[in-house]
């Protein structure tokens, strides 16, 4: 999940795709789903709203500490948390 500035321009996929890339580096992005602008619970480099955007991306060998510096060093993004999810048999 990925919460970045509120004055970014999600609506153009050209400029969200190349944002996203840009974090992910070589790995392939699945889904994109924006959960849209909301209020943040305190300021943030000085912004009080940001846009949410919930990323699954596939990658054989991803570097989490790539992703990680890459997400400091974006002025655009606010916020990241990276989840990794493995596929496999769920328990009842």
């Amino acid at each position: 999940m990925v919460l970045v500035r509120s004055d970014f321009p999600v609506e153009d996929e050209g400029k969200r795709n190349g944002l996203l890339q840009k974090l992910v580096g070589e790995g392939k992005i699945v889904e994109v789903t924006v959960l849209g602008k909301k209020p943040l619970a305190y300021p943030i480099q000085k912004q009080k709203e940001g846009i949410y955007l919930v990323v699954r991306i596939e990658a054989s060998d991803i570097r989490v500490s790539t992703i990680e510096k890459e997400s400091r060093l974006t002025n655009e993004v606010l916020r990241y948390i990276l989840i990794n999810k493995k596929e496999g048999k769920r328990r009842a």
